[in-house]
């Protein structure tokens, strides 16, 4: 016994010489579990001595020639509240309403562990409401076009009851000009609705009406003048006239600060990424804008379709909601 107390008296004297530390840290073998330790550092420099431990304190590894800057430290946990302000409305004053607290937090923390953050949250009132109202305007959906113009005073009064600080914007969409979405006789192709024994425009695939305007008159009076058309299947280009309306940002006046909504109705299934080159239109969907000074859409002819993942993206990116209202038979 006296013996065995020898041996672990001389090898416990020996390795403290030898690598000049404490065991607890040598018997770490991985970075996680060394980092975990009070006192102990990693080395990760490759021209470290493989011989020795990786796992020391960071006197010792910078004396047995690991590089300072490739020496990972053990970092105590921190949580630093910058900024807390209290939650407050909207206002003309006061242009960035504060819905959440607090508002920046830094934290370091270490792999595993866990952290509280106590956050409280209030919607503010009078927060900006941008909605734009993309309509198909394909024959089928004419009467929905006259039931909006007669709701223009209910609508207003739905968003004022929401918030006091709303605009209205209108499009609308059919398909694109050209085979095999449309007849391209020249009586037909003047006249989509010619079939139908009645006179409309001739088919677009998206117009921009009216920007994003607190003037509900104003948005009545644009719905009101817009033109019924008329295409040959039953798929619609609804999803290629949606990005316009995500991307092109100046043209429709989205502001920067507010909750954007577009309401997309039809009462037909889209077209999606691959139908447009039967139309001659092999071109990738962009993600720009293509609006002319007139609000009409420029290159429908030239770029297909875009996939719902593309749309799904820019609804993300973009921080934009869409309500669907699909009109059914």
């Amino acid at each position: 016994m006296l013996k065995l107390l020898q041996f672990f008296l001389i090898f416990s004297i020996f390795f403290h010489k030898t690598f000049g530390q404490p065991s607890y840290c040598l018997s770490h073998s991985t970075c996680d579990s060394c980092l975990d330790s009070v006192g102990c550092s990693w080395c990760v420099d490759r021209a470290y001595d493989i011989k020795r431990p990786r796992c020391m304190p960071k006197m010792d590894l910078l004396q047995y020639k690991c590089r300072p800057e490739f020496i990972q430290e053990s970092v105590e946990m921190q949580k630093n509240i910058f900024k807390d302000e209290p939650l407050s409305d909207y206002s003309r004053d006061d242009l960035e309403a504060r819905q959440i607290r607090p508002q920046h937090v830094k934290m370091m923390m270490k792999k595993g562990t866990t952290q509280e953050i106590h956050m409280k949250f209030r919607p503010a009132k009078n927060y900006p409401l941008d909605l734009y109202y993309l309509m198909d305007l394909t024959w089928s959906m004419r009467d929905d076009k006259e039931t909006l113009v007669k709701m223009g005073g209910s609508l207003a009064n739905a968003l004022n009851n929401l918030t006091e600080n709303n605009r209205l914007g209108f499009g609308s969409f059919a398909d694109k000009p050209t085979i095999p979405y449309i007849m391209i006789s020249p009586t037909e192709k003047a006249n989509p609705c010619a079939v139908e024994r009645q006179t409309c425009a001739p088919t677009y695939l998206f117009k921009h009406h009216l920007s994003l305007t607190s003037d509900i008159e104003q948005f009545v009076q644009r719905v009101n003048s817009s033109v019924v058309t008329g295409n040959a299947d039953n798929l619609e280009g609804g999803l290629e006239a949606l990005m316009q309306v995500l991307v092109c940002d100046a043209r429709v006046g989205w502001k920067a600060r507010s909750r954007k909504i577009v309401v997309f109705a039809s009462d037909g299934w889209m077209h999606v990424a691959g139908f447009g080159l039967l139309g001659g239109a092999p071109q990738r969907n962009d993600a720009k804008c293509h609006l002319t000074s007139n609000g009409d859409y420029s290159n429908s002819l030239f770029m297909d379709y875009p996939s719902l993942e593309e749309i799904y993206r820019e609804l993300l990116r973009r921080k934009h909601s869409v309500i669907i209202i699909q009109r059914v038979y």
